[in-house]
């Protein structure tokens, strides 16, 4: 999709996510956005994306929200909100857009909403088995993660911590931080290697992909081997360092595994 922005695709309206910080490689993601001619951001906050957007459109918190809730798992729950919001909610808002555009969407409550879902999407309220055939693979497992080389010898993991919910856009600006590790996060090293880069916690380096760079702080920790690098998912510019290519099976980004370099800072 980004790959098409300004060439097949001319125009996007993205409701509740930051893709330049979420998403990886975020030097081709910012490219990619600004090469629209239209774009639109429906969000709570004013986030990294919505900066770069033509119309920005408030949003409302899921607890001013009323309505249903799909989670991951597929069931769908009940939302009821806790406080009136200051705005539209969120159905209101792509229903008055759809209507303009020549496309009325005549809901007058989330109820109709959550009526038309029902009537759309067979579910069932009793639990059920299912069965997915297994794929014949000509052979085993597949490398699908970049190999360090002596440029970048390296292998940075990413991850989640205890505390921290996806990269934390939203919930770095709650007033009650659970983050272990507030700010820009880190990168975690082994004893090995950071006494062999002359590191010890606290101290600022730069990391380099084949894709950009970052600076962030050492962390040493005593559970990683000698190699491997590892830096949470919260910290701030990490995708910086990651890419948009696809594994060959699922189509989702490689996230996890990539080859990186690490330069001390000079004071």
């Amino acid at each position: 999709m980004i790959e098409a922005a300004g060439s097949s695709l001319f125009g996007l309206y993205i409701v509740g996510e930051n893709p330049v910080v979420s998403f990886p490689d975020t030097t081709r993601m910012v490219k990619g956005l600004s090469s629209l001619e239209f774009l639109v951001v429906q969000d709570i906050f004013l986030t990294e994306t919505a900066q770069l957007a033509d119309v920005v459109l408030p949003g409302i918190s899921f607890v001013e929200s009323s309505g249903t809730l799909t989670n991951a798992a597929g069931r769908t729950e009940r939302l009821n909100k806790a406080i009136e919001p200051l705005t539209r909610p969120d159905w209101q808002v792509i229903a008055e857009l759809s209507s303009r555009m020549g496309y009325p969407m005549k809901y007058r409550s989330e109820t109709e909403v959550a009526k038309e879902k029902k009537a759309l999407v067979k579910g069932s309220l009793e639990p059920r088995k299912y069965r997915f055939e297994l794929k014949e693979l000509d052979s085993g497992l597949e490398s699908v993660s970049e190999e360090p080389d002596r440029e970048y010898p390296y292998m940075l993991m990413t991850g989640a911590t205890l505390f921290s919910l996806g990269d934390n856009f939203r919930t770095r600006r709650s007033k009650i931080s659970l983050l272990e590790s507030p700010g820009d996060g880190y990168i975690g090293m082994s004893p090995e290697d950071a006494q062999s880069l002359g590191a010890t916690d606290g101290t600022r380096v730069s990391i380099w992909s084949r894709r950009g760079n970052i600076s962030s702080t050492v962390k040493v920790q005593e559970d990683l081997p000698a190699g491997l690098v590892f830096m949470p998912t919260h910290s701030l510019g990490y995708n910086i360092l990651t890419s948009l290519s696809l594994d060959c099976s699922t189509r989702s980004p490689r996230f996890r595994l990539w080859a990186v370099r690490i330069e001390k800072e000079q004071p």
